[in-house]
């Protein structure tokens, strides 16, 4: 049962990872209808046209791309890297019943050189015929077909070079005519992951005569990186390419993506200058079926095919490397599971250690906290503000009953208040300003000191001075007629009652 849970967890991981990707590329279809576009050149359909539904649903991104015989129309050098038979085949219906359709195969002579054929071709649905004054004579189209004949090698374990010798029919109406050229092209693959590709179109030009002028297919270049990512199932392609070099050469590009849901099922997506494309593929032992989607300006158009793998080279060696390649991939297959659950693992005990150190550093952070409390309450005694250091070491013992040191400074609080009263501390502290001071001193006095009444006096006075800093007037001036109650007359009471009459006119007019 764990195996097919987490076989069921990364299935959904990679279908809502595929997803994000279609959603990506779609995001890209405004520059797809900003890009310029071109007239068309001669040739232009063998040039800007599809050979595979897989390359198409890729955004005809395959220059650098190996794996069927269809390969060998966009680079005649892919086909080398096969050590099989190969059949690709693949058809796309037109407007007015044109059709497009092309066959490729692939031989194997020996390891590291591959020989192949294939045929293109391309019908324009029916259209009207018409003389020069306008009258009707039947129906005609426009048809065009390519042979091609490739033969490719291996230049080193990484290296590949190949050549397309093709032939060119077109026929339109009555006029037609018949050219052949040549195509060459490299693939270099530096890593497992990444492979290069270029393709030299038409380095011997086709050149086609229907009437009276000759039409000769430009020369082309195009070249292409694909990058495969393992850990994510995933293809990334791109290619560029450069069009009527040594004329008005003019640049199109192609990009495209192929993701692996399951071992059998691929999902693929694409854009390039002209159109948006998406298909999908099934891989079944040697034999492939693919679907694309297309999109253009054109309107919506439908291709399919099929590749067939078959024949390998009968010798005990090719056998043997086949045979280790299915025993790597099984073991990185093991090897890849094996790192997952190490490390899952290892996240799991991080997780449990970071916790456990968060945990500790919050509780050395509010020990940290208690000492700069404790310390400053120690400050507020040394400077006489009993009340705000009685309120720090309040709010520690309601923590912690038993916290030694908040217990040892509360004492000292109660010692110092029940010292003897000091008339001299009382006034230094009320002439600097320290009111809240005077009036705990001023709370000292019992009623048997003769200085007890000026004690009390300053204490209304102190408090009444605290209340007009909070601005709170009515109580100042209630303190101070209380202090005017106790010694009618008293100077400083009369005095800071004027003040504070002022400072309440004032106020209220703001």
């Amino acid at each position: 049962m764990r195996y097919y849970r987490r076989k069921l967890k990364e299935t959904l991981k990679k279908l809502t990872e595929i997803i994000f990707l279609l959603f990506f590329l779609s995001s890209t279809v405004y520059s797809f209808y900003s890009s310029p576009g071109h007239g068309g050149l001669p040739g232009e359909a063998f040039s800007s046209f599809t050979a595979s539904p897989r390359a198409l649903a890729l955004g005809d991104s395959y220059v650098s791309v190996k794996g069927e015989a269809a390969g060998m129309y966009y680079n005649p050098a892919l086909s080398s890297f096969m050590g099989h038979q190969s059949i690709s085949a693949f058809y796309t219906p037109l407007p007015l019943d044109g059709r497009y359709a092309s066959v490729f195969y692939s031989y194997p002579l020996i390891l590291g050189v591959s020989a192949g054929a294939g045929i293109l071709s391309l019908v324009s649905g029916e259209a009207d015929k018409r003389n020069i004054y306008g009258g009707y004579e039947g129906k005609f189209r426009d048809s065009k077909t390519a042979f091609m004949m490739n033969i490719s090698r291996n230049l080193g374990k990484n290296t590949a070079a190949g050549v397309n010798l093709k032939f060119f029919n077109r026929h339109i109406d009555d006029y037609g005519d018949t050219g052949f050229g040549v195509d060459a092209g490299l693939s270099y693959k530096p890593s497992d992951m990444v492979s290069l590709g270029m393709r030299l179109q038409n380095v011997l030009p086709p050149a086609i005569k229907l009437h009276a002028k000759t039409e000769r297919h430009p020369f082309n270049l195009r070249g292409g990186v694909s990058v495969r990512v393992p850990d994510y199932s995933l293809l990334g392609v791109a290619d560029i390419e450069i069009l009527d070099i040594g004329g008005e050469p003019f640049s199109r590009w192609h990009l495209g993506m192929e993701y692996e849901v399951f071992e059998a099922l691929r999902l693929r997506c694409g854009i390039n200058y002209k159109h948006i494309t998406a298909g999908v593929g099934l891989d079944i032992e040697k034999f492939s079926y693919s679907y694309a989607l297309r999109y253009s300006e054109a309107g919506l158009f439908h291709s399919a095919g099929v590749s067939v793998k078959f024949g390998y080279l009968p010798s005990a060696r090719e056998k043997e490397i086949e045979r280790r390649e299915q025993l790597l991939e099984r073991r990185e297959e093991i090897f890849r599971e094996w790192k997952e659950e190490k490390r899952t693992a290892f996240l799991g005990e991080l997780q449990q250690t970071y916790g456990k150190v968060e945990d500790e550093l919050a509780e050395v952070q509010e020990k940290n906290r208690e000492l700069e409390e404790l310390i400053q309450a120690a400050k507020d005694i040394g400077r006489g503000y009993y009340d705000d250091a009685e309120e720090t070491l309040g709010r520690l013992l309601r923590k912690d009953s038993e916290n030694r040191d908040a217990n040892i400074l509360l004492g000292i609080i109660q010692d110092d208040l029940q010292r003897q009263f000091s008339f001299n501390s009382m006034m230094s502290a009320y002439e600097s300003g320290e009111y809240q001071k005077a009036a705990r001193e001023a709370r000292r006095a019992d009623d048997g000191h003769p200085q007890y009444q000026e004690a009390r006096v300053i204490g209304l006075l102190s408090e009444a001075r605290i209340s007009v800093h909070e601005e709170k007037f009515d109580n100042a001036k209630k303190l101070i007629r209380r202090a005017l109650e106790i010694r009618p007359g008293d100077s400083l009471a009369q005095s800071l009652l004027r003040r504070v009459e002022r400072l309440r006119e004032l106020y209220e007019g703001n």
